[in-house]
């Protein structure tokens, strides 16, 4: 895993992070002489982290926030309808995972998307789904980093809309 240290500073929560490759960023050369010598193994850059992350946002999965840790998710194909919450909850789920583990907030997940499509067999019940008023949903994280302390509750979810999987 790749993980993007903005702003890094003189390192921080690094020191939790085990198992990744981490390419950190520092304005600062004094502080950045410092991180490197608590962090050899690192890749460092001396610049502006704003934009080092505009130039460099599709190599990493992971990027350390001032008050969080954010993922990067990238699709080549995405069934909208059908595909992708499914893949938004899984990516909550390893944001979550991640940010315990390195003992940060998850901060945020980004999606980017190189193809989106909808099946034709799915249109009436898309359309079925946008006129209607949809629930809220919550996500309840009773413990943090174990897979079953998470709980999800939808007010007013509606009727079940059939959609048929198309293989």
């Amino acid at each position: 895993m790749r993980v993007l240290n903005l702003y890094s500073g003189l390192g921080g929560n690094r020191k939790n992070w085990n198992g990744v490759e981490v390419t950190a960023v520092e304005a600062d050369e004094r502080i950045a002489a410092v991180y490197h010598r608590q962090h050899p193994d690192d890749e460092l850059v001396i610049g502006d982290a704003h934009q080092y992350l505009l130039d460099h946002y599709t190599e990493f999965d992971f990027i350390k926030r001032p008050d969080g840790i954010q993922l990067i998710m990238t699709f080549r194909s995405s069934d909208i309808f059908l595909g992708f919450p499914y893949d938004a909850l899984v990516g909550f789920l390893l944001l979550d995972y991640v940010a315990h583990k390195v003992q940060m907030k998850a901060h945020s997940i980004s999606y980017n998307f190189i193809n989106v499509h909808i099946y034709k067999e799915h249109i009436e019940a898309i359309k079925s789904y946008l006129n209607t008023p949809y629930g809220e949903g919550i996500l309840t994280i009773h413990e943090p980093g174990k897979i079953d302390g998470y709980e999800i509750k939808i007010k007013n979810q509606g009727k079940y809309i059939k959609a048929p999987l198309v293989l």
